[in-house]
């Protein structure tokens, strides 16, 4: 988050750097993706209705980046960011990746772990009980969930046991990726994706945050091994698909591909509430923002 995340990590990256005055201190980061889509159709979280995904569209995925400071043979402190494609993580999940971790990974605190979601609405329900589903044609919830799990623990593993001597710079740019939803009416009233073309329309709420605020982690060789992007826009522009869908980010990882294609990404979603990225083609915008009269 702009506000909060970002400074958060910054300050945890400096931390992992200097948490002692030794000049000895080294930085060790490991990096790890893994592939977290359903194999079956699925419930999606995202609507206050059921809907049960009939195709994949984009995959589903999971980057991990595990940080380490030393001072020699000590350890100083560690983190393990593991960012996912879903609406959020639950506190159940979260607690059980944590356990299989401590099955399969000697040394590190499972506090250590934390976790992020993209906030996509075409991704899995991670909540059993959240809807009553159909006896068959759907992988029940439990069984996604155990899926995911698996898959978590094995690639923060993956990450931890590979760490190697490493180095993190931080980067400010801005791009136009987030538009305000909410429209303001005369009587001071204001609807997410409010029309604009009724009388009473009086303006768009405000504020749209462009700042696209990255963590760059590099390895021994000066290479870079992975990124976290935070941008403040949520993953919602196809958010009523019955699909599989990562929504924008799959868009943004093949744009950036070519010799950047292995590099593990970390999406990371600011404070969003008011701004979504928007379909800008003619078509949409003379269906939703018609001037008025």
């Amino acid at each position: 988050m702009r506000t909060h995340i970002l400074p958060v990590f910054l300050f945890m990256a400096i931390a992992l750097l200097s948490a002692s005055p030794s000049a000895a201190n080294q930085l060790l980061v490991g990096t790890a993706t893994a592939d977290i889509t359903p194999e079956g159709p699925v419930a999606l979280r995202g609507q206050f209705h059921l809907r049960i995904s009939k195709t994949v569209e984009t995959p589903l995925s999971a980057g991990v980046v595990a940080l380490e400071s030393r001072n020699g043979d000590q350890t100083l402190d560690a983190a393990v960011m593991v960012a996912c494609d879903l609406i959020a993580i639950s506190d159940d999940v979260r607690r059980m990746v944590r356990e299989e971790v401590a099955k399969r990974v000697a040394g590190l605190a499972p506090a250590k772990i934390f976790f992020s979601g993209t906030h996509t609405h075409t991704a899995p329900v991670l909540d059993p009980g959240s809807f009553v589903l159909p006896k068959e044609g759907v992988l029940p919830i439990e069984q996604y969930r155990a899926f995911l799990v698996a898959r978590l623990a094995d690639a923060i593993a993956e990450a931890w046991n590979g760490r190697a001597p490493g180095s993190v710079t931080w980067g400010l740019g801005h791009a136009v990726v987030a538009y305000n939803r909410r429209a303001v009416y005369a009587d001071g009233s204001a609807r997410m994706y409010g029309a604009t073309n009724v009388p009473e329309f009086r303006g768009i709420e405000g504020y749209e945050d462009h700042d696209v605020n990255t963590l760059f982690f590099w390895n021994a060789e000066g290479s870079l091994a992975a990124v976290a992007i935070n941008v403040a826009c949520p993953s919602q522009v196809v958010e009523g698909r019955s699909t599989i869908n990562a929504d924008y980010l799959p868009t943004e990882r093949a744009v950036r591909g070519g010799s950047y294609s292995a590099i593990v990404q970390s999406n990371l979603v600011g404070p969003e509430g008011g701004q979504v990225l928007v379909d800008k083609t003619v078509a949409a915008i003379d269906a939703v923002f018609v001037p008025r009269e």
